[in-house]
């Protein structure tokens, strides 16, 4: 992780642990759709507009 300082870092990992789980509910949440419609990550991320590594990025 590159920080300009220590209170940067700070931030930024508080802002990654107080979204986490929305995160994570949203990931599921596609996922779920995305399967139901039939779609493969490559085929959803072609839908969305981004390639397929962008989509796998975590």
């Amino acid at each position: 992780m590159n920080c300009i300082n220590y209170n940067t870092c700070i931030q930024v990992i508080l802002v990654q642990t107080k979204y986490q789980r929305e995160f994570i509910k949203l990931g599921l949440k596609v996922q779920y759709y995305r399967k139901l419609l039939g779609l493969t990550q490559e085929a959803f991320a072609d839908k969305a507009g981004i390639s397929w590594s962008h989509l796998c990025k975590d």
